[in-house]
């Protein structure tokens, strides 16, 4: 860590290291760049430099917000939002040379262009349902021109860090004392004290008490709709990666181990729409720099969840981004976009290619779309079964037909 002699000079620094990533990932676009702009912490901080240094040029900033249709009643709950266009707006207006756009994705837009975006993806594309606003984002960015888009994918771990994990790396560096006082400010003694001794209690039991909070649960490692083997092979993996879900003993670890598994990219966004997507967020040298910072400044607090990121950007941005109390929930409206009738047509076309035939249980997946739910639809259980395995199933099976077709 760096000594700085407080929280606002250590955010100084988090602001001209973001403000330098930004300006070098514009080079060579000043003229032609977008931003995607959502009501979170991180695209909001990218695009509020990157408006700075472009205002300071007499260029302007296209900020690209997705949402669902005007009027969709969201099933989110109150700790999300599924339609962040007002808090982005909020940010947007507060520079005068940001040209805002929200892009309304049309029903059903995902399903059309699988196809395409397999033809193009080396991979099945993930997140299925969380797709649509993405397409109407490109394509309306496409046509204003824009050449270089700026995301802020990775900043969780880098501009705006501060997971409850942190409190462990305060004993190392200031000592139990110090901990325990940045714990009690935190207003979670739940969490604080899972995050400073869950590391070192046995997994079984972590995990028991997380199962009693309704924040695991075994369905998690379950996966109907693929055919033994393969169902077994894929349920080992999953409880490979999820039965230990005990804190890290260090929040500077746990960002790091992210930081190396992530894959921002998006190679294929040239060919299909001729600019290239770029995050600053990732840039080595911010990385060096939110790395430096002393872990006191990244506990969060019960009046302020993230400081060091209020330190960085507060005098920037509205107080909604800053506090960050409701989470947006890009692709809350999955349900509209994927019409049961839709969905159905697509599985039922997918499985007459043998391989599909062999990797999935259509017995599983047509009980699936056939019981389709209109009820509890923000609920972890439906989220789980429709959004994150029926959908990004149908993905993986136009992967396959796509790739070796009969």
């Amino acid at each position: 860590t760096v000594p700085y002699r407080s929280i606002h000079e250590a955010g100084e620094a988090v602001r001209s290291a973001l403000d330098m990533a930004v300006a070098d990932h514009l080079a060579g676009a000043e003229e032609h760049a977008g931003v995607h702009l959502s009501s979170g912490r991180d695209s909001s901080a990218v695009a509020t430099s990157a408006a700075v240094l472009l205002g300071g040029k007499g260029r302007q900033l296209h900020a690209y917000t997705g949402a669902p249709r005007a009027g969709f009643d969201d099933p989110s709950g109150p700790s999300w939002q599924g339609d962040e266009s007002e808090t982005a707006a909020a940010t947007a207006a507060r520079y005068a040379d940001v040209v805002h756009r929200i892009c309304r994705g049309p029903q059903g837009i995902a399903l059309k262009q699988l196809r395409t975006l397999h033809r193009y993806h080396h991979q099945p594309i993930t997140n299925f349902s969380n797709t649509h606003w993405w397409l109407a984002l490109n394509d309306i960015a496409q046509a204003d021109g824009v050449r270089v888009m700026l995301t802020g994918a990775v900043g969780n771990f880098t501009i705006s860090a501060g997971p409850l994990d942190h409190l462990s790396d305060v004993v190392q560096e200031a000592g139990w004392g110090a901990a325990l006082a940045a714990a009690r400010m935190t207003g979670n003694p739940l969490g604080s004290a899972r995050a400073l001794i869950g590391a070192h209690l046995p997994a079984s039991l972590d995990r028991a008490v997380l199962r009693m909070t309704g924040r695991w649960h075994r369905e998690q490692v379950a996966v109907p709709i693929l055919r033994e083997p393969y169902r077994r092979v894929a349920e080992q993996r999953l409880w490979q990666d999820f039965r230990d879900v005990r804190p890290s003993p260090s929040g500077f670890t746990l960002r790091e181990e992210r930081l190396l598994s992530d894959d921002a990219s998006d190679p294929f966004l040239s060919p299909i729409w001729g600019f290239e997507q770029r995050d600053p967020t990732a840039d080595r040298r911010l990385i060096e720099c939110c790395f430096s910072m002393p872990a006191k400044y990244l506990v969060p607090r019960a009046d302020d969840p993230r400081p060091l990121y209020r330190a960085a950007f507060g005098d920037r941005l509205p107080q909604d981004v800053v506090l960050g109390r409701r989470r947006g929930f890009q692709g809350a409206d999955w349900f509209e976009q994927f019409p049961q009738d839709d969905v159905r047509s697509a599985f039922n076309r997918l499985m007459g290619n043998p391989l599909n035939r062999e990797l999935f249980d259509s017995g599983a997946i047509n009980a699936m779309v056939e019981n389709w739910p209109t009820t509890d639809l923000g609920s972890w259980k439906v989220q789980h079964r429709y959004p994150s395995l029926l959908l990004n199933a149908l993905s993986l099976a136009d992967f396959i037909d796509h790739h070796w077709p009969t």
